[in-house]
């Protein structure tokens, strides 16, 4: 009989700081390059939203689990990726890749992100003294401690999402550590970790103060950080919030409709109907100025009320202040055809029509920071010339 699988080991790690996430990724390429080429992977990585959730972590049903978490000191990081390295030659070399670790997560991580966060002199000062001692390393070697190591891939998966903006890592500055972040994505034990870290990016949750993100999407924020702390699994099975404007307004504004799903997927005994489900999310939103009420109603629907003391400070704000667009747009460019009148026949108010609107929609879009491209088709001549040449 042919050989049983291996088990798989799942790295739980919090999605509300970015370094564990990028040490989760490093564990992930580094377990993965002893795999023979074309061997499914044996290691997954999961978000858990929940920091508490760390801490409850008794026996789940892998082999093994590491938990990668924000409630842990950071320091606790270099260690754990110290203990998934194969050992290397010497207990000198074991010491110097711990020194690396720390390195690279406690003193090179806060640098980028400060840098990325508020470009100034400042913040480029410290990141380039962050640089200078691994430039210094990397200007003779290919790796840190000449061969790949987890903090090699740490140090790139740090690394290279500022590299496009950043002239501290051109070759003109940094030629040693340019070249390292050129070859490394190339390693097949590498490219499929930092392929996977777009699922992996934190993104901070926005501000119920900022007046560019809609009420539908604040509150989505909110009952999203309700639904992973309230049931940590639901991440796993890829459950996301299902939130909708209400069809009745006497039952309120907004409806969210998870319990159904959450029921169906994350059985539990103490909840027993998808109502329960609804009233423990309930129970882990946040107090927020947003929300005047909420309300279980039917099987499990989650009825949700927008003060009114919250729609008129954000309808003051705009009209004291004016409306301001999102900082960045889902789709940054955008095409619009429009207006496209047959310059073969006569023109009529018709065209001015479309022309009013195509060019309002462009200057909206423009507004709120979308790259326009305007798109005016001027019609058809072939009749007129087939005309001329019969």
């Amino acid at each position: 009989p042919p050989p049983p699988p291996p088990p798989i080991e799942t790295f739980y790690f919090s999605s509300s700081s970015p370094l564990p996430a990028v040490a989760a990724l490093a564990a992930h390429a580094a377990l993965n390059a002893s795999l023979p080429s074309g061997a499914p992977s044996k290691y997954e990585l999961v978000p858990i939203r929940s920091a508490a959730f760390h801490s409850s972590l008794g026996s789940p049903p892998v082999a093994l689990t590491r938990g990668y978490s924000s409630s842990s000191p950071l320091t606790s990081l270099p260690s754990a990726l110290l203990a998934l390295q194969p050992p290397l030659a010497s207990p000198a070399e074991q010491g110097l890749l711990l020194q690396h670790l720390a390195f690279v997560h406690g003193t090179l991580g806060p640098a980028v992100s400060s840098w990325s966060g508020a470009p100034s002199d400042k913040t480029s000062a410290k990141l380039s003294a962050a640089l200078e001692p691994l430039e210094a390393l990397l200007s003779s070697s290919r790796f840190l401690l000449g061969s790949l190591t987890v903090a090699d891939i740490l140090l790139a998966t740090t690394l290279l999402p500022v590299l496009p903006h950043c002239a501290l890592l051109s070759p003109a500055s940094s030629p040693g550590l340019s070249r390292f972040l050129s070859s490394l994505p190339r390693l097949p034990c590498f490219a499929r970790a930092f392929r996977d870290a777009g699922a992996f990016v934190y993104t901070p949750p926005p501000s119920v103060e900022d007046g560019r993100i809609g009420v539908h999407e604040l509150l989505r924020a909110l009952f999203s950080a309700a639904l992973y702390e309230a049931f940590p699994d639901a991440a796993k099975f890829g459950i996301n919030v299902m939130l909708s404007p209400t069809k009745d307004p006497k039952n309120g504004d907004f409806q969210c409709n998870n319990a159904m799903e959450l029921h169906k997927k994350l059985s539990s005994p103490s909840l027993s109907a998808p109502r329960d489900f609804a009233q423990r999310l309930v129970s882990f939103v946040p107090a927020n100025p947003i929300v005047a009420s909420l309300s279980v109603a039917g099987p499990g629907f989650i009825n949700i009320r927008v003060a009114t003391s919250y729609l008129k400070t954000r309808l003051a704000s705009q009209l004291s202040g004016g409306c301001r667009p999102a900082a960045k747009p889902a789709q940054p460019r955008v095409c619009v055809d429009f207006s496209s009148p047959n310059i073969a026949k006569d023109m009529h108010v018709g065209h001015l029509r479309s022309t009013i609107i195509g060019e309002s929609v462009c200057r909206i879009l423009e507004y709120t920071n979308h790259e326009v491209d305007r798109i005016n088709h001027v019609g058809d001549w072939g009749t007129q010339f087939g005309m001329l040449i019969q």
